[in-house]
């Protein structure tokens, strides 16, 4: 309901621009205010109506797009930016800048690099940089780590990764430093 109230009076302050959702030709649009149309019913006729995204787990806005007897679930904010927004690189993600994932006007969305959209999701407070042994989630400490990079052979990792309680590729990763790169 507070999704429905905040979409109209977005829509009512700006001039609504409607263009088709690629792949969809004739079935669905998007706007520029981050709503999503159903244009066609399948026989012919144009209904119109406008999907109510649904929000799981207070995560992004997803609607379920429809094609030939096949549903599709897309996030609003990637529909809009791939609708308005023109992305030059490959692996490049949909930024909220606002820090609102909720607020899908073009206005707001933007393609950025992951490290960026981190960054920026720990610069407005969205989530936070602890890392090591400071992080909530962290199973083990630093001290933990610099015994397994110092003395895990092929031999006793499998010994290693029982004792520490973590699974083996968590064991590469430490040894690989894709993980706890910081030590």
């Amino acid at each position: 309901m507070l999704v429905e109230r905040m979409e109209k009076r977005v829509a009512e302050k700006r001039k609504e621009i409607w263009k088709e959702v690629k792949g969809y030709k004739g079935w669905y649009s998007v706007s520029n205010n981050g709503r999503i149309r159903r244009d066609a019913s399948g026989n012919g006729t144009t209904s119109g109506f406008i999907l109510k995204p649904n929000i799981k787990n207070r995560r992004y806005a997803r609607v379920l797009l429809w094609k030939k007897c096949k549903r599709k679930e897309k996030s609003v904010h990637q529909l809009v930016a791939e609708t308005f927004i023109k992305n030059l690189k490959e692996n490049l993600q949909v930024n909220h800048k606002d820090g609102n994932r909720f607020n899908n006007c073009v206005e707001n969305l933007e393609y950025i690099t992951s490290k960026l959209n981190h960054e920026h999701a720990v610069k407005i407070g969205l989530k936070s940089n602890l890392v090591g042994s400071n992080n909530i989630k962290a199973k083990l400490s630093e001290r933990d780590v610099l015994f397994i990079r110092n003395n895990c052979t092929k031999g006793n990792k499998k010994e290693m990764f029982e004792s520490f309680n973590i699974t083996k590729s968590s064991i590469n990763r430490i040894l690989r430093k894709d993980t706890w790169r910081h030590i």
